[in-house]
């Protein structure tokens, strides 16, 4: 999940934050490996209304339900990179550093069925509007 209001969090805050605040300076993004890992990253109003969804059909159910909630898409950190370049108008290249941690988990991907078939949720926040709203909110902060 990636929003606005990360700062606090710092080297703990969501990749595509993290990426933002750096080319924002103008200076390359650190990726560890070669850019091709890949996560399902959705956008935190995208999130809140899975919730509201969730509260509204759910409440009247009497079971318990297991529910993912994503995108359905994955995208690489590359994509991300090139998405800020697009939405910046700048060509950043990122520093590619070996991954020095283990058990790294390379690729996620949320199985968004259940969550669609069960309480009709689709995420309405692509990759690129989430971070259009990103660059939009940190370009007056930082």
């Amino acid at each position: 999940m990636y929003g606005e209001n990360e700062l606090h969090k710092g080297k703990y805050a969501n990749i595509v934050s993290q990426f933002i605040w750096t080319m924002l300076e103008g200076k390359s993004p650190v990726i560890y490996g070669d850019g091709t890992q890949t996560r399902d990253f959705i956008y935190v109003g995208d999130v809140v209304r899975f919730v509201e969804l969730l509260i509204k059909k759910i409440k009247k159910a009497n079971r318990n339900y297991i529910f993912n909630v994503g995108t359905g898409k994955n995208h690489s950190f590359n994509d991300v990179v090139s998405l800020i370049n697009d939405v910046l108008g700048t060509d950043i290249k990122p520093i590619y550093v070996e991954n020095p941690i283990k058990n790294y988990v390379y690729h996620t991907l949320a199985d968004m069925s259940h969550s669609e078939e069960i309480i009709g949720f689709k995420p309405k926040v692509s990759l690129k509007e989430g971070i259009e709203k990103l660059i939009s909110h940190y370009s007056v902060i930082i």
